[in-house]
């Protein structure tokens, strides 16, 4: 009979989550319920009002996780929301500090046997991250939300610590680092890299990148340190739209890092939205033709939604256009200055895309 219950959620998953608090309180009504995201913290009082969460947290949750556990009033915890007396209320809005000297995870506490990740091949896998937060400035991004655009890495030492536990501890063949852009700072990465060369240890990994930020001697270190796979988020492969999402890449430097990615050895994945700002028939084709000109080995084809919070979904605000956030990645509304593009038009034109890669 716990006292408190915090949970994660996400835009696609918040009506699931709904219903989860509603079983909650039911089952377990003493229970503080407590719910955090990058959803609910860019519409703390929707979420309040609208489900039986007592607290929403804005932002990273295990500071006010741990304070209230201690006993501590909301009113004194930051980044908290909650209603009172039918009025919201808004603790101070901030980056929790320390994050960087966390404890490791306790994965004792697990059966690493029984959990799995995407593209696995050696078992057992693990995720882990070295940062939190992301440099860039994708307009349609929710992480802006989450870490206000800023980057905190964790010291490179605690970073080779946590592998070495994972490696020689648990047996851990495979990671799958978490970070955002795992490849943000080049001498970061290269230390981390070197560690593990150093170490001898036997693991594989994969990790997110943007096209900006790789050369061929940064890949080529991180292969010989295991990199088996990249994500990069192309997002597009029609220039303009592309510099209008505020990414700061460009489609050459897309294709370069292709290049320079499987000449490496390394797998090619990547991330590309279906009515973006811009978007047409023909800037999605770019972007399909990009896709199986690069021969990319696999590929993330989200229809783009114009997320409350971020610069897109204001945009589209202004515009009178609603969105069903609800439905991330399966659905969306017309897009913001699109030209022909309708609801209807962008599941069909994620479709062509997955057919037009996998089936060549």
């Amino acid at each position: 009979k716990p006292s408190i219950i915090g949970f994660p959620s996400a835009w696609g998953s918040l009506l699931d989550d709904y219903r989860l608090l509603g079983i909650l309180r039911r089952t377990l009504p003493d229970a503080r319920l407590v719910i955090f995201g990058p959803n609910v913290t860019a519409e703390p009082e929707k979420t309040l009002r609208a489900s039986a969460a007592d607290v929403v947290i804005r932002g990273e949750p295990e500071e006010a996780m741990l304070l209230m556990a201690q006993g501590n009033e909301l009113s004194s915890v930051p980044n908290l929301a909650w209603l009172e007396d039918d009025e919201l209320k808004l603790s101070e809005r901030r980056l929790p500090g320390g994050w960087e000297s966390y404890p490791l995870p306790a994965r004792d506490l697990l059966d690493l046997s029984k959990y799995t990740i995407p593209f696995s091949r050696r078992l057992p896998s693990t995720t882990i991250a070295s940062t939190r937060g992301c440099p860039h400035k994708c307009n349609f991004c929710p992480t802006q939300i989450w870490n206000e655009r800023k980057v905190r890495g964790r010291p490179v030492g605690l970073v080779l610590e946590e592998i070495k536990e994972l490696v020689e501890r648990y047996g851990v063949r495979e990671l799958s680092w978490r970070d955002d852009t795992f490849t943000w700072d080049r001498d970061r990465v290269a230390a981390i890299c070197d560690g593990i060369l150093k170490a001898g240890w036997d693991v594989s990994w994969r990790a997110f990148a943007t096209a900006s930020t790789v050369d061929p001697d940064i890949l080529n270190l991180m292969a010989a340190a295991g990199c088996t796979q990249l994500c990069y988020g192309f997002e597009s492969g029609d220039e303009t739209v592309l510099r209008r999402t505020g990414k700061g890449t460009t489609v050459e430097q897309g294709r370069q890092a292709v290049a320079w990615s499987k000449a490496a050895g390394v797998e090619v994945s990547g991330t590309f939205m279906v009515g973006l700002e811009g978007a047409t028939e023909e800037t999605v084709q770019r972007s399909i033709d990009f896709a199986v000109e690069q021969d990319l080995d696999y590929i993330q084809v989200n229809v783009a939604l114009q997320l409350p919070a971020t610069g897109f979904g204001k945009r589209a605000k202004k515009k009178g256009l609603e969105s069903n956030p609800e439905l991330f990645r399966w659905s969306g509304a017309a897009t913001t200055d699109s030209q022909g593009l309708d609801r209807e038009d962008l599941p069909r034109l994620a479709r062509k895309f997955y057919r037009s890669l996998y089936l060549r």
